[in-house]
């Protein structure tokens, strides 16, 4: 997809409903901002959401793998975090690179993206593509679960986008960079919904 044809589509989705805001396309209802409430964070608070997204999982790093027991689920995703010294496109989650990840059937999803990345732009999405790595955008797994475009570190802090879905069906997706070229350079990984 152009980026046109991604305007238009956010315009088209904006006018059924969905609220724009901070980069990112929300679903129904815009999800509480705190505990911050700007669209650049800290250093502080970017350890704030780390925090709060850790609560509730197990954390096996030879997976590796993240999974989730509530049906409360925060993930916080670090795209290409600059402060790892990594070469490449990857998600830092839960001091995991690229990790499996397992939330339960019909918890409520709500993730956080930081794009801690000095360059590039980066996206979210869960999507049900077989290879995601060539087009990742075309079969969502839920239109909620995903996020546009949060722009790269400014030197005041890190950008960032949120979004809230319900992992209504059960399987094995990915989620991704959905941006061109960004998954098939590393930014997937898998997402597993359980029953």
């Amino acid at each position: 997809m152009t980026i046109a044809r991604f305007i238009v589509r956010a315009a088209v989705t904006a006018m059924a409903g969905v609220v724009i805001g901070h980069g990112v396309l929300y679903g129904a209802h815009r999800p509480s901002l705190s505990p911050m409430q700007s669209p650049v964070l800290t250093a502080a608070a970017v350890a704030q959401w780390v925090q709060q997204g850790a609560r509730g999982t197990v954390i096996n790093a030879h997976g590796p793998m993240v999974t989730y027991h509530t049906r409360q689920v925060t993930l916080v995703a670090l795209a290409s975090p600059v402060a790892i010294h990594r070469v490449g496109l990857f998600w830092e989650i839960d001091g995991l690179i690229n990790p499996t990840i397992r939330v339960p059937l019909g918890a409520t999803v709500h993730v956080v993206v930081i794009n801690a990345d000095r360059t590039h732009y980066h996206g979210f999405s869960v999507t049900a593509v077989r290879d995601a790595r060539r087009n990742p955008r075309d079969v969502p797994m839920n239109p909620d679960a995903f996020i546009g475009m949060v722009a790269p570190i400014t030197p005041v802090g890190d950008q960032w986008a949120e979004t809230t879905f319900h992992a209504t069906r059960a399987g094995t997706f990915h989620y991704v960079c959905w941006l061109p070229g960004h998954a098939a350079r590393g930014m997937i990984g898998t997402w597993e919904v359980t029953t």
